[in-house]
């Protein structure tokens, strides 16, 4: 039987996820020749070809495809197994961080992988929450750090550090007539369908989904509403719409374009109630990460 390395799964998500072996390399903090090997190894363990390669990215073959997935659901039930062996067999520090979209999502499977490795004895245990739902989890208190939209939640609550600021990106399917672009103006998207978050979803949300595609010319009978992001991500992919999505987002079947007339950007930043070493090492690791990711874009 065949004993895959969890490192080569990790390695294996990350260049799928960033389209590079170079980007990931930088995001995992090993050499470009060690995720190249690693791949290199998987691949001959499973008997597929898994990346269709050039000088500048890596495409996943319909192999690859398949394998993402199940290969992120057993890279976080690893980490889920481990965290919850080191709460039962070790006196350490767990630091609960509650967090929305894909984005974040990204940034903390690598802070958990990285915090295994570098800092002993401190667990980081991601927990994921609807926009509305995160504000009030951090105010009562069930999560000790909060990724969210900036403003999203009252600073008197506690303390807030910037973690990742970028652009709001078209968000199209990739079967859509507009993938291949570089960027779109305004004028040619108007009269597309268009799938936001629901208004109820929360007030910085809210004011970004409805009053500035409302401001920008979008009709009203063109918006569709979405009740979580994977719903959001789901129609977008399957060409019932357009949208609108933090850049660097990876999500299956969907292309990110710039808007060049109209930019916007968005920020995320880390919220926490207490100044402990264990959470400033945490949103420490998490905004090397971003960065790292922020480079890669």
């Amino acid at each position: 039987m065949i004993m895959i390395s969890l490192d080569r799964i990790h390695y294996f998500i990350a260049v799928a996820e960033s389209g590079s072996f170079t980007r990931a390399a930088q995001v995992c903090f090993v050499s470009q020749t060690a995720i190249s090997q690693q791949i290199a190894t998987l691949e001959k363990e499973l008997g597929v070809r898994l990346f269709l390669r050039d000088k500048k990215s890596a495409q996943l073959t319909a192999a690859g495809i398949r394998l993402l997935p199940m290969a992120k659901r057993v890279f976080d039930d690893y980490c889920d197994m481990l965290a919850e062996m080191q709460n039962v067999y070790q006196n350490e520090q767990r630091i609960v961080v509650g967090y929305v979209g894909n984005l974040e999502m990204q940034i903390l499977r690598e802070a958990i992988f990285l915090a295994r490795q570098r800092l002993p004895g401190l667990r980081i245990e991601a927990r994921k929450y609807p926009l509305e739902g995160l504000a009030e989890a951090f105010v009562q208190g069930q999560c000790s750090i909060a990724l969210i939209i900036t403003d999203e939640i009252d600073a008197q609550e506690g303390f807030v550090s910037p973690l990742i600021t970028g652009r709001m990106m078209v968000a199209v399917s990739e079967r859509n007539a507009l993938a291949s672009r570089e960027s779109v103006r305004l004028g040619e998207i108007l009269h597309l369908p268009l799938i936001l978050f629901n208004a109820t979803a929360g007030p910085k949300c809210s004011a970004f989904s409805y009053h500035w595609v409302r401001e920008k010319g979008f009709p009203d009978d063109a918006i569709t509403q979405a009740n979580t992001i994977e719903d959001q991500q789901l129609l977008v992919a399957a060409d019932q719409g357009i949208s609108f999505l933090p850049e660097g987002v990876q999500a299956p079947g969907i292309v990110l374009i710039p808007l060049s007339d109209t930019p916007t950007v968005y920020s995320i930043s880390a919220y926490y109630h207490q100044k402990s070493p264990q959470i400033k090492q945490c949103i420490a690791l998490m905004q090397k990460i971003a960065q790292e990711k922020r480079s890669t874009w």
